[in-house]
């Protein structure tokens, strides 16, 4: 087939087939650029579609990343609110646990005053005891002097009557029963 192509230059005249030599060397040149620039072009169409394939899985990714943001930053202010919360619920709790506290040391000061003050009072109650149980002792003795004065005195007036005394001290009192029986009536005197 080539020599068709040749065969319609015989007759031309040579300036035309110089003419012509340059235009298919510059259509081979243009052929042989166009396919460099073809494969060029697929080469660049086959990065693009790379580049669009990489660009779309990281749209993806990005919206996956924006959205996982988007809860974090949820979570985030979540947890800042419930932080701010345990925070204001911690400050009431130290609060009552200090009014607490507060409480207690003053209970246990008014235990100790009273605990001091059962103590003082126990101490003057036992006193008080001893002095009456000893006053109940010395009267009882008195009593009992008096009562042997009475009958030796009675027994001494020719027995014209009879007195009859007793003494009794309530306890944790100050306060004696004196049981007196004369000529058969009898009489109480307390003091």
């Amino acid at each position: 087939m080539s020599w068709a192509k040749e065969e319609w230059k015989q007759d031309l005249p040579p300036q035309v087939l110089t003419n012509i030599e340059e235009l298919e060397k510059e259509g081979a040149n243009w052929k042989k650029l166009n396919h460099q620039q073809q494969l060029q072009l697929e080469r660049l169409e086959a990065t693009l579609e790379k580049q669009n394939q990489i660009t779309a899985k990281e749209k993806a990714t990005s919206l996956e990343l924006n959205r996982h943001i988007q809860d974090m930053s949820n979570n985030f202010f979540e947890l800042e609110n419930k932080y701010e919360k345990a925070g204001k619920e911690l400050k009431g709790k130290n609060k009552k646990i200090a009014l607490l506290e507060e409480q207690l040391q003053k209970s246990k000061q008014t235990l100790k005053k009273e605990s001091n003050r059962v103590a003082e009072l126990e101490a003057v109650i036992n006193k008080k005891q001893e002095k009456l149980d000893e006053t109940a002792r010395e009267m009882n003795n008195l009593l009992r002097i008096k009562k042997y004065e009475e009958e030796k005195n009675v027994k001494q007036n020719e027995g014209q009557y009879f007195i009859y005394l007793r003494c009794t001290p309530f306890r944790k009192t100050n306060t004696f029963l004196i049981r007196t029986k004369f000529l058969d009536k009898h009489s109480d005197f307390y003091f």
